[in-house]
């Protein structure tokens, strides 16, 4: 089997939890080196990984297939645009990048230098998401008139150590979070028609947004997407109705739990949500509904496939992350 040495850039929250342990245990994958200072923590979970603060190195490095970029948004770009110059494969972490001219730049040079672009919108493999795909295709809730989206929080105190939450472009939960949930609306229905949009700030002394309501018209359809810095009680995580039925589903995806309590991919229990979600057909009462399994390892199993046979597409076109960004520019 051929094997993919990867570079991975940064090891914060997304760098540690959302890659590395995909990479560590799925077929095919090799972290080669590590861009970061915390060489120690590192080193106890990785031992034969090398450790840089130096990105040049990795560039430079013709053993490294991939590079995964998992830094501040305000550095995808520049740190993107190196490695396809370096001649390297690039994974992007959400959002893609701040601007849609950057999108288009970095598009335009992955296929100039034939290497595979691609954005990690893992919340496409969420157990509710692909429950909800497989209700349609099925067509189980008939024509649908509304789908809400909420991804809500309890932070009712702004963290300025946290760079999200400070002043700075491409800060704040409409990159943040935003981009996950204006992902999901594209994939499933496309481009709405006509569109609102309120964003704002609602913590004492914040400074980048950490509130929005989306709405996303289709005729007859309305997509509502939601979320909220100052939710001591969410909602549920998606609503779904139609002229057949109704499907709800009431807390987010276990994967980023499970991951960050130590989890590995490949425990027989990973992505396994036993959460509560309903449908409810017309006439009749509410029943619990089993969930798809989610499997954000599949993001990587088809990047994998991508890369060593080219007749298959990654699994996120640079196209769609930079249709992503696009809306986001007009909804901000």
């Amino acid at each position: 089997m051929e094997i993919l040495n990867v570079g991975l850039v940064g090891f914060g929250v997304s760098g540690e939890f959302f890659h590395a342990p995909f990479l560590k245990t799925l077929p095919g994958w090799n972290i080669k080196t590590i861009i970061s200072s915390q060489r120690e923590k590192i080193l106890k979970c990785y031992p034969g990984v090398a450790v840089t603060e130096y990105l040049e190195e990795v560039m430079q490095d013709p053993k490294i297939d991939v590079i995964i970029i998992t830094t501040p948004n305000n550095t995808h770009f520049s740190t993107a645009k190196k490695a396809l110059l370096a001649n390297k494969h690039v994974v992007v972490e959400k959002p893609f990048v701040i601007s849609s001219n950057e999108g288009s730049e970095l598009n335009e040079l992955a296929n100039k230098q034939h290497k595979i672009l691609t954005v990690y919108h893992n919340r496409r493999w969420d157990s509710g998401f692909l429950t909800l795909k497989k209700l349609l295709a099925q067509k189980t809730l008939g024509n649908l008139t509304q789908v809400e989206i909420h991804f809500d929080r309890f932070r009712p105190e702004v963290n300025p150590a946290k760079w999200r939450e400070t002043m700075g472009r491409g800060n704040g939960i409409l990159y943040d979070l935003g981009s996950h949930l204006v992902d999901q609306a594209l994939n499933l229905f496309g481009s709405p028609k006509n569109y609102f949009a309120d964003v704002g700030i609602q913590r004492p002394g914040g400074e980048a947004p950490d509130y929005f309501h989306i709405i996303f018209q289709y005729d007859p359809l309305r997509v509502i997407l939601h979320a909220s810095s100052v939710v001591p009680r969410p909602l549920a995580h998606f609503v779904v109705h139609g002229d057949g039925g109704s499907f709800v589903k009431w807390s987010l995806d276990p994967q980023e739990a499970q991951l960050r309590a130590g989890m590995l991919p490949n425990h027989p229990d990973f992505g396994k949500d036993e959460t509560l979600a309903e449908l409810t057909l017309p006439g009749q009462s509410a029943e619990a509904y089993p969930l798809e399994r989610g499997d954000y390892a599949e993001f990587y199993r088809q990047l994998y496939r991508a890369i060593v046979d080219r007749r298959f597409e990654p699994p996120v076109l640079a196209k769609e992350a930079l249709e992503v960004i696009e809306w986001i520019e007009k909804l901000s």
